[in-house]
């Protein structure tokens, strides 16, 4: 009697897999690992951008209850970069990042680092005469004074969407001026904040068109900018004041320690990340959470007020630097389909 074949009974294991595969949606071939963690990367770097943007729209949070308790803003300037710098510092060692630039690199830190100091100091500035919210939704601007400027110094070309871009800004800039018709804003404060996203407009040219700045890797560059900004805080006190000022107590230091550690190193730590795993672009799309985390912490937690002409205002802003990130990427979008869609000699 011809003996049939034998059926394999599947183990456990091979019965966990199966259900698995079958209900928990796990994935059966390479090519669908590989997608899946594509995806799950792209999800990551989503959720680092958008938090990325809401620590670093919280740093008036922090910052106007120090200057609230008497705190000079060159001593807030000094500790909030200086223990940003210590703790890049440690992440640097971690990752065997050089540290110690070359001699041609000098110039090009000193010049990073000033417009950087020049940023932070402006902002803080303005946050003497103006709502948190209101003047970080101004320096917010600063990819419109890019344009600007690389129009006037390189003389590139202003498309017709970017002009309408830079007309919204300036309508946006006009309506919260004159917030709700009985009381304008302080000029002083809006000419700080516009110097302080004209400072960090520059600081961006500068990464993008020189040579050395641009061969920094994103954690170099923060680093050499927090280092240059906290000595020039520290020079600045000790010349003006004759010594950095102490913090003068327990509320002070934890939220010089918030806005050292939340708003400036991890929040550079998940740009960096979002722009590896989504692409700058993207990454500078969801720099919108920025102003919108700076305005709705100003109202909740500093009463600050919030009228119509304000919200219109921070709109227009947020909308025309959109239009302007957008314009800019839309040549690289369609090159990149261009290529996509040229076929291949082995086709």
């Amino acid at each position: 009697m011809r003996q049939g074949r034998q059926i394999r009974v599947p183990g456990r294991s091979a019965l966990r897999r199966f259900a698995r595969q079958a209900f928990c949606g796990e994935a059966v071939r390479g090519r669908t690992t590989r997608l899946e963690k594509i995806m799950n990367g792209k999800v990551k770097g989503y959720i680092d951008g958008a938090v990325s943007s809401i620590t670093y729209g919280m740093i008036p949070l922090f910052t106007i209850p120090l200057m609230r308790e008497g705190m000079r803003t060159e001593s807030i300037l000094f500790y909030r970069f200086f223990i940003a710098t210590a703790i890049i510092g440690f992440v640097m060692i971690y990752r065997k990042e050089r540290m110690i630039p070359s001699l041609k690199e000098l110039p090009a830190i000193a010049l990073l680092g000033l417009l950087y100091t020049g940023s932070s100091i402006f902002l803080i500035w303005s946050y003497k005469y103006l709502a948190g919210g209101v003047a970080t939704t101004i320096m917010f601007m600063y990819p419109v004074f890019v344009a600007i400027m690389m129009r006037v110094v390189y003389k590139e070309k202003l498309s017709a969407m970017t002009l309408f871009a830079i007309a919204i800004a300036i309508m946006g800039v006009y309506l919260l001026y004159k917030g709700d018709g009985t009381d304008t804003l302080n000029l002083t404060g809006v000419v700080f904040a516009l110097l302080s996203g004209i400072c960090y407009g520059s600081y961006m040219i500068v990464v993008n068109k020189n040579k050395s700045a641009a061969s920094f890797s994103g954690l170099r560059l923060t680093f050499y900018a927090c280092l240059v900004t906290a000595l020039a805080g520290a020079v600045i006190d000790a010349s003006a004041y004759g010594g950095i000022q102490l913090i003068g107590s327990w509320g002070a230091f934890a939220n010089t320690m918030l806005l050292a550690v939340l708003s400036t190193v991890f929040s550079c730590l998940t740009l960096a990340s979002a722009v590896r795993s989504i692409g700058s672009t993207i990454t500078s799309v969801l720099g919108a959470f920025e102003p919108l985390s700076a305005v709705v912490c100003g109202i909740l937690f500093l009463g600050e007020p919030f009228t119509s002409s304000l919200a219109v205002g921070i709109f227009m802003i947020i909308a025309s630097v959109m239009i302007i990130i957008m314009e800019k990427a839309k040549g690289k979008i369609i090159a990149s389909l261009r290529g996509t869609a040229r076929p291949r000699k082995d086709e």
